[in-house]
């Protein structure tokens, strides 16, 4: 069958939002894309300004998608890789995994991708990914034996490890990028799961 004339342009659209992406990405990681303007960016990787517009409203846009797709990437590689450990160590391989999600963006990056105002980041997608694969890791770990305390639910152990999470995130921005941010995420989740999880 024949693709129309507007499926073809929404093709050719999401390919070139896509190289847009593509080309953000390695300065994403190396953290020079917050450093440029658009107009730098655009003259780097060989478009127009016009045509950055036409897929994106700002460079905000560009850090969400990058930050989303990358951190749904490593929960499912996650998921995956975990799946023999015992609870605790699940829910601190998980932290430890969107903690340098954010690491990845770097301070100004991370500051560009929370100013809702601007687009980027959606907290309540955000809060029902982390939902979601604590209740994956939860329902893992009872098909394994491992079965929560009563009273405990994957919401719950979720609400409390996106307090955690935030406030280490919130002091490695603060602290300007001058910590290792898996490291402290790991010793302060391996301290709290436990109680977290309803163990102790």
């Amino acid at each position: 069958m024949l693709k129309s004339t507007e499926e073809k342009r929404k093709i050719k659209k999401a390919e070139v939002a896509n190289s847009i992406i593509e080309a953000a990405t390695p300065m994403i990681h190396d953290r020079s894309f917050t450093q440029i303007s658009i107009q730098e960016f655009c003259e780097i990787i060989g478009i127009t300004t016009g045509m950055f517009y036409r897929h994106f409203k700002t460079k905000n846009d560009i850090l969400a998608v990058v930050y989303d797709r990358e951190s749904k990437q490593a929960l499912a590689e996650l998921t995956k890789r975990v799946r023999d450990l015992p609870l605790a160590e699940q829910l601190i391989e998980l932290g430890m995994t969107l903690c340098s999600c954010s690491q990845m963006l770097g301070p100004d990056g991370l500051l560009m991708y929370l100013h809702t105002e601007k687009g980027g980041y959606d907290c309540e997608a955000s809060r029902n990914d982390l939902e979601q694969a604590v209740q994956s890791i939860v329902e893992n770990s009872a098909k394994n034996g491992e079965l929560l305390p009563c009273g405990r639910t994957a919401k719950a152990i979720s609400d409390d490890i996106v307090i955690l999470l935030k406030g280490i995130t919130f002091e490695w921005y603060s602290w300007r990028d001058s910590f290792d941010i898996e490291t402290r995420t790991k010793d302060l989740l391996e301290r709290f799961i436990p109680t977290i999880i309803g163990s102790n």
